[in-house]
């Protein structure tokens, strides 16, 4: 029996065109896709999503969302406490601290910033968790990504 799946477009949010004969717009080359696999009711693997090609599993059980981390269930997000939860980006050990909350098009939303464990880096990344959906914005200093399926249409 096939997994049930379904993939995400992370886009840029706001297309400010460049070449209009094109219309190739700054930050495309950013642009990504990533898959989720459910594995069951409450869980599923997110392929892709961080930075990497990194495999992270997820579950979902009463409104908290859990993380496989390090052969151990380790709480990602819980609406009755605030977590920093670890991740990995290319290869590198994150945690992401809890930055403000913030709504999103109507989303309510968790905006975290990554930071590395034993590491330094250059640039930062924000990440926009909604419990409902899951990550829907990411933010670099070179670009903002929006979940295409979440992204609101220009006005």
């Amino acid at each position: 029996m096939a997994q049930r799946s379904q993939v995400f477009h992370f886009v840029v949010a706001d297309q400010v065109i460049v070449d209009s004969s094109t219309g190739m717009y700054a930050g495309r080359a950013f642009e990504y896709t990533y898959k989720r696999v459910f594995c069951g009711d409450s869980c599923f693997r997110e392929v892709g999503l961080f930075a990497g090609g990194n495999d992270e599993r997820f579950k979902i059980k009463n409104g908290v969302w859990y993380i496989w981390h390090a052969k151990k269930w380790d709480i990602f997000y819980s609406p009755d406490k605030v977590v920093s939860p670890k991740i990995k980006i290319a290869g590198l050990s994150y945690y992401l601290r809890l930055r403000q909350h913030q709504n999103l098009h109507g989303i309510e939303c968790i905006v975290y910033d990554a930071v590395p464990v034993n590491a330094n880096v250059s640039g930062s990344i924000k990440y926009w968790f909604s419990p409902r959906y899951g990550i829907v914005q990411i933010g670099t200093e070179e670009v903002l990504l929006i979940r295409e399926d979440l992204r609101q249409p220009a006005k």
